[in-house]
C-alpha cells in the first residue's frame, strides 16, 4: 500500500458508491488503505458509502480513522 500511495500528500478518497456489500475481507483492504495513509499523515475521505456499509465500517473500527465525504460542509 506504501508503494501505491507514494509521496502522495492530497487527500485520499475512497469511493464505495458502487459497493453492493462489504465482507470482511474488503473491510480489511479498505482498513490497510487507510491506516497506511493515516501513518503518512495524509487525510482519508470516504464517498458514498451506505448506512449498512457505514455501519460494517463502524464495528470494524475503521470510521474512526476516516472523513465521509459526503459529510463534508466546505
Amino acid at each position: 500500500m506504501a508503494a501505491v500511495l507514494g509521496t502522495q500528500t492530497e487527500p485520499l478518497c475512497i469511493d464505495l458508491s458502487d459497493t453492493t456489500v462489504l465482507t470482511s475481507a474488503g473491510v480489511r483492504v479498505v482498513g490497510t488503505a487507510i491506516r497506511a495513509a493515516r501513518h503518512r499523515g495524509v487525510l482519508t475521505l470516504i464517498s458514498g458509502a451506505s448506512p449498512a456499509t457505514r455501519e460494517i465500517l463502524r464495528r470494524a473500527g475503521v470510521d474512526e480513522l476516516v472523513t465521509y465525504a459526503d459529510d463534508r460542509t466546505t
